[in-house]
Order: C-alpha cells, then sequence, then structure tokens
C-alpha cells in the first residue's frame, strides 16, 4: 500500500485487504482527525504507487491481482474538489512495485517491474505528454521507494530477482539528465517506505535481506551530513511493517497499513495501524 498527502488529507489508495487487491481509497483528514471514504479507484490495484502534484491525487500501474498480473499502464488522476477519479494519459508500458515522484512540474517513474524497467519515464501535466528521454536506471530495482530532494531524485534500495534486496542509493539530476551514486544505505531493503521531513530523509520498514521477517528499524540520511544513521528500536516505529506507506503533513511523519510479515505471508498479516513520528 501506499500514502501520499495533498490538501489537509493522507491519502490511502488500493493495494491488499482480506486477500484481495482492493481499489478502495481513504482520506485522513488532519484537522478532524476522522478518516473519510473517497469514490473507489476505477479498477483494482496493488503495488501502485501515488503522488500528488498539480492539486490532484496521482496513481501509476502496479498489479491487477495477487499474481503479479500487471494493471493497465493508466496514470489515474482523482481531483479533490469534484471528489471523481479520471484516467490520464496512458503510461509508455506498465510498471508495478515502482517509485512515483514528484519534482517540480512532473511525475517521475523509476524501477519497478514491468516493461523497460531501466527506463525513467516523467510526465507533465500541463501538456499531458510523457518524455521517456531520460538517462536510464543505472541498477534495476523494484520493491524499492525514494523522495525529492534539493531539485534531485533520490532512490533509495529495493530488490531484483536473484539479487535480493540493495543497499544502493541512486541520485538523478533533471538538469543534468545524469545518474550518481549515493552514500549505500548501512542496510539492505526492499519493500520500505521512503520519506523526507526538513533535511532528513527516513527510510522505514521493508523485508529483512534472506529472510522473511520485517525490518524493525528506521534508518535516517541527513542531507547536509550526507551520512546515515541506524534509529533506535525505541526511535523507530512501534510496529515494524512490510510494504506500508508514509507521508509528511504538520511538521510528522505519517505511516498507514502494510503488513507485518513479509513477501506473500503479509497475506495473512495485515494491519490498518497508522503511527504518527514527529520530530
Amino acid at each position: 500500500m501506499h500514502a501520499a498527502v495533498l490538501g489537509g488529507c493522507v491519502y490511502v489508495v488500493g493495494g491488499i485487504a482480506a486477500n484481495l487487491t482492493t481499489a478502495s481509497a481513504e482520506c485522513f483528514d488532519l484537522a478532524a482527525g476522522t478518516w473519510r471514504r473517497l469514490p473507489p479507484l476505477p479498477e483494482v490495484v496493488n503495488h501502485a504507487p501515488m503522488a500528488a502534484l498539480d492539486g490532484a491525487m496521482w496513481v501509476s500501474g502496479g498489479f491487477a491481482d495477487l499474481f503479479r498480473t500487471l494493471a493497465a499502464p493508466v496514470l489515474w488522476r482523482y481531483d479533490p474538489a469534484r471528489r471523481a477519479w479520471s484516467g490520464g494519459v496512458a503510461m509508455p508500458g506498465r510498471r508495478a512495485a515502482h517509485a512515483l515522484l514528484a519534482l517540480d512540474d512532473r511525475l517521475y517513474v523509476v524501477g519497478g517491474v514491468g516493461d523497460a524497467p531501466a527506463e525513467v519515464w516523467s510526465y507533465a501535466p500541463a501538456t499531458r505528454r510523457w518524455n521517456v528521454r531520460h538517462a536510464p536506471l543505472p541498477t534495476l530495482l523494484e520493491h524499492t521507494s525514494g523522495v525529492a530532494y534539493g531539485g534531485k531524485l533520490w532512490i533509495f534500495g529495493g530488490r531484483w530477482a536473484g539479487a535480493g534486496e540493495s543497499r544502493v542509493v541512486l541520485v538523478y539530476d533533471p538538469a543534468k539528465d545524469a545518474w550518481h551514486r549515493g552514500p549505500d544505505m548501512p542496510e539492505a531493503r526492499g519493500g520500505h517506505t521512503a520519506a523526507v521531513l526538513g533535511r532528513v530523509a527516513y527510510v522505514l520498514g521493508g523485508q529483512r535481506p534472506g529472510s522473511g521477517d520485517v525490518e524493525d528499524r528506521m534508518l535516517r540520511f541527513d542531507f547536509e551530513t550526507q551520512r546515515w544513521q541506524i534509529a533506535s528500536r525505541a526511535e523507530s516505529p512501534s510496529l515494524p511493517r512490510h510494504g506500508l506507506g508514509s507521508a509528511v503533513a504538520g511538521g510528522c511523519l505519517w505511516l498507514a497499513g502494510g503488513g507485518l510479515r513479509a513477501g506473500w505471508r503479509t497475506l495473512f498479516a495485515p494491519t490498518s495501524r497508522v503511527e504518527k513520528l514527529c520530530r
């Protein structure tokens, strides 16, 4: 499951519930402190990331079922004023378990499984056009996550078939159309979430390499010092999770949903827990 914030609400859309892929959409109203049901996504999806841009919420690609069938290559747009979903311009191909990041006036699709997974795609809502002529991702990654910071995209870890979970950090500079390596994470992660609060990026949850265990400690990366820290268990979220969503609002980091076990076993251990971490 993924999450993003827009207009005082933390949105969660799609995912897996009761052993089924869902189209449900909900919003946590930060002012009221309550959840609101939204019109469901027009199709069921899981592993479909989301991002806010241009006054709308966007959801891209994903899997259509629990058997990793790739969903239709659609970029869905939710208009909070109209309380309605619409299909954006079709994506250049199918993707799931990728990162969807908003930077300046564009949405970027990075990594994942599906069509041409090394290609980086970007979409400009103003022109309704996709650009596929970006420098390719240097390392194939899926179940990855990232943030936009300082005019660049930061991709943290992930995994790939046969290679397992990764510690790699990849940084994309749109101005130069170039990738470079950032400082590796202190621990490999896949199926995690990432968010930035102030000058610090947080990497939370995910799967521990070579096991079905869920990571229980949070990682912190200071963009100014370029250094990683492994948070203590007491500083980390109280409920370790895999496949959770995160969003930043009101100076706090919000974590929603996910599974208490990694891999396919998460089907039998989903959670609706929401946590708030304020720094």
